[in-house]
């Protein structure tokens, strides 16, 4: 007696049809301040003077945004008068774009989507500070922290090149009392089609010194921005699928080639 052993057709379509699952398509940017320090030193300390310096008024500005597709679309602005913690974010179609602020000078802003096949996605997320500091005669006033920057993207491909995929940090130190020379640093990502990630973790520090018998004014400037704008995106498949392509392959060939058997046999016996 001989037996034949086929494959059954709906499993031989499950295996093929294991090729459409990819794998998780992610995109991600981040980028902000962390761990402000302030620090003062007195520079004439046998004097009755007490060095130091005290937060004058601060303008905060914050914006998160998303397009998706031809009409999902959304924005919010926050302009916060106090100098309190600021957290919000916006949802949609996997897509996630926040800003964030502990109150305390740290600040970030950022966004995350899992996008879908073939679809087009605008991103945007921006925070901003400016600090006034009175700083005291006979001062100086050393400001410092790190600014950070992360993008990444796994498992995506492009079908038309992308605009923007950026991570923007500046910090400045201006002198409103004073001719003096401003202070800026900055950092900057953006990166190509073919590039999966970058990132970059900086220190940076400013110097204020106030040698005069009055006190001035500084302003300290913070902003951060991350961008993802008008790439259109679709999925790759992940190693595994391929495998299982191939094997999906190989399971309906052996199946043709056994009903082609068992035909041939049959004529034979007629």
């Amino acid at each position: 007696m001989i037996v034949f052993h086929l494959v059954k057709p709906a499993f031989a379509a499950a295996l093929a049809l294991s090729i459409l699952t990819p794998a998780t398509a992610q995109i991600t940017g981040h980028s902000g301040f962390s761990d402000i320090q302030f620090s003062v030193q007195d520079l004439t300390p046998a004097d009755d003077r007490i060095a130091g310096f005290e937060f004058g008024p601060r303008t905060s500005h914050y914006t998160a945004s998303y397009h998706i597709g031809w009409g999902n679309t959304d924005s919010v602005v926050v302009d916060p008068v106090l100098p309190v913690p600021v957290h919000r974010a916006l949802q949609s179609q996997g897509a996630v774009v926040e800003f964030y602020s502990d109150g305390a000078g740290s600040l970030a802003s950022s966004f995350g989507v899992d996008p879908e096949l073939d679809e087009s996605y605008d991103l945007a997320s921006t925070a901003s500070q400016v600090q006034t500091i009175l700083l005291k005669a006979h001062t100086a006033l050393t400001v410092g922290g790190n600014a950070y920057s992360f993008l990444n993207r796994s498992n995506v491909t492009f079908r038309e090149h992308t605009t923007d995929f950026s991570s923007r940090i500046g910090a400045s130190l201006d002198f409103i009392s004073l001719a003096a020379p401003r202070q800026h640093f900055q950092q900057e990502f953006a990166l190509a089609v073919d590039e999966r990630g970058d990132n970059s973790i900086q220190e940076f520090s400013f110097s204020a010194v106030n040698n005069n018998d009055y006190d001035i004014e500084i302003a300290l400037s913070f902003n951060v921005s991350t961008a993802y704008e008008g790439a259109t995106v679709s999925a790759v498949p992940e190693p595994g699928s391929w495998l299982m392509l191939g094997v999906g392959v190989l399971v309906l060939a052996g199946r043709g080639w056994g009903q082609a058997r068992v035909t041939r046999l049959r004529e034979a016996l007629i």
